[in-house]
């Protein structure tokens, strides 16, 4: 306030900016308020949102440690990771690679390997049985005997996600813990999808939440409380970078019907090439000046391809003449082959500019 220094009967008072009383300013929050980037309630992105979200799921992240005793030639070895509920009578998904050293030929676990599995709130352990694992995704399968009324998931087939949304991760506690596990974080990246030879397409998700080992097969959950992944430890070594990693849940839903199925299924001729969508394949390809082809996204470990010598970042061009111009083509043509069937490669080694020519074997797919 400015006060002219006039006669008192004809001062005036001039006025600046209108000042508000901050104590006349506050008001209740409108609980329609909207966040102005997401558009969602802000309520809906307050830390009781977590905090709800995080006292559900963790009822349902189990501690799973498989032992396996050594040998006059190799020592115990131990492992202690996450594995989701899915079942109230006691299925839990998690990922093979959380326990390689205990498997053996044809993915069932050693005679001596032993598994025992903590449920939040159940004063013991439960044993429990590897019902299965689905190669391509590293989805293993566990079941508990003689147990019912658990809390479970529900695996979302569909979720809307975009790099910066927020995520948060649950992971089983560590032992000195009283309780625990929660890893929150974003999207950092959405990968384009590859598509496997059983035609599942594996999608993956980035975060900047980090997956230690003992989180690796627990949840990922967006704040709407939809499980939209499952995180994969073994991602993070793969890529020898701080990020975390899970798959998608429409790839583990696609995973776990191939498992269900798996005792009815017929013996399938395999490759182990994984590709990527032909939109994508054609972009790739045409930005890079690369000749016609399917681009090699993955190869399959111990697959006839690995053993061959087809890489990532190979472009596979024909299979006994047959040009590979969609994953359907080379999908059906594998499909088609018996196992055992001898077969001629060529493809374009992008790293060196020169063609290959290679004679591979199909073998039967895991």
């Amino acid at each position: 306030v400015y006060v002219m220094p006039t006669d008192p009967d004809t001062t005036t008072t001039e006025t600046g900016p209108d000042i508000v009383d901050p104590d006349t300013s506050t008001s209740e929050p409108d609980p329609d308020e909207t966040d102005p980037l997401s558009g969602k309630s802000v309520s809906y992105l307050s830390d009781e949102r977590i905090k709800d979200i995080f006292q559900k799921y963790s009822q349902m992240v189990a501690s799973i440690q498989v032992y396996l005793p050594g040998t006059d030639s190799t020592n115990d070895k131990m492992a202690i990771f996450s594995g989701l509920i899915i079942s109230d009578d006691g299925q839990i998904i998690t990922f093979s690679s959380n326990f390689s050293f205990a498997l053996a030929y044809g993915d069932r676990l050693y005679d001596q390997a032993e598994v025992l599995i903590v449920i939040p709130g159940k004063p013991r352990g439960f044993e429990a049985s590897l019902q299965g694992i689905q190669r391509d995704t590293d989805l293993a399968l566990f079941q508990i005997e003689n147990v019912s009324g658990l809390p479970y998931a529900e695996l979302e087939t569909e979720s809307e996600l975009g790099v910066g949304d927020p995520i948060i991760a649950i992971g089983q506690n560590d032992v000195l813990m009283s309780s625990g596990g929660l890893l929150p974080g974003l999207i950092t990246a959405i990968y384009h999808p590859t598509v496997l030879e059983n035609s599942i397409k594996l999608s993956m998700i980035q975060t900047s939440a980090f997956i230690s080992q003992e989180a690796s097969g627990g949840p990922l959950i967006n704040l709407a409380g939809e499980v939209i992944g499952l995180n994969n430890s073994h991602l993070n070594r793969s890529y020898s970078d701080i990020m975390g990693y899970a798959v998608s849940t429409p790839s583990i839903k696609a995973a776990l019907e191939i498992l269900n199925d798996s005792g009815h299924r017929e013996s399938m001729s395999w490759l182990g090439i994984i590709t990527i969508e032909d939109e994508e394949n054609e972009k790739l390809l045409k930005l890079m000046e690369w000749p016609a082809g399917l681009y090699v996204a993955s190869v399959s470990e111990s697959s006839p391809s690995y053993i061959a010598g087809i890489r990532k970042g190979d472009i596979l061009i024909s299979i006994n003449g047959v040009s590979m111009k969609s994953h359907e083509t080379y999908s059906e043509f594998v499909k088609s082959q018996p196992v055992g069937t001898l077969t001629q490669v060529r493809l374009y080694r992008t790293t060196e500019k020169r063609f290959m020519n290679l004679q591979i074997y199909l073998g039967s797919m895991p």
